[in-house]
């Protein structure tokens, strides 16, 4: 395994090929972005604010996040999606704060339903089956959240963002 430095040089130091030229822009941006989101990182974890290092690290994962989907872009209805799940699995779910987690279960579900009708790139074609049933699997799990009682919310939680993994795996 790599150390830390090496890991992010890697990424400060990926060109990106012909074929996602007019992506190059956008990569340039989410680079400089991403070497703040670090510093920051390695500035909080130097001190002793929990706050200030868990901010620092989301700001930190959200930034790798969006310097992959510049090479693996995702469907708006995906991302539409994710900015529900985060605050979800990020915020609810840490604080135990399960009336919250039950009160936007039918937007999950919209949401999660919209993503049904996404329309996939030709790249994907070969994937839109699995794309489907991955789609059909994160609906049924965001209908089990709202099912979901206060002995195994957390649990049904932890599933749902599973299969939101597995159907973002898809376009990688």
């Amino acid at each position: 395994m790599l150390p830390r430095s090496m890991k992010k040089q890697k990424i400060y130091a990926v060109k990106l090929p012909g074929i996602l030229r007019e992506r190059v822009a956008k990569w340039k941006a989410g680079v400089k972005e991403f070497k703040a989101a670090v510093n920051a990182y390695n500035k909080a974890a130097k001190g002793k604010n929990d706050d200030a290092l868990l901010t620092a690290a989301e700001k930190l994962h959200g930034n790798y996040e969006m310097l992959v989907r510049v090479i693996y872009p995702y469907p708006e209805e995906i991302d539409a999606f994710h900015q529900e799940l985060y605050v979800v699995y990020h915020k609810y779910l840490p604080g135990k704060n399960y009336d919250k987690i039950i009160g936007v279960s039918d937007v999950l579900i919209k949401k999660a339903e919209a993503i049904k009708t996404a329309k996939l790139s030709k790249r994907l074609d070969s994937k839109k089956v699995e794309f489907e049933k991955a789609a059909d699997n994160l609906i049924a799990a965001c209908k089990d959240v709202k099912a979901s009682t206060k002995d195994n919310y957390k649990k049904i939680v932890e599933d749902m963002h599973s299969k939101y993994e597995k159907l973002t795996a898809i376009f990688e």
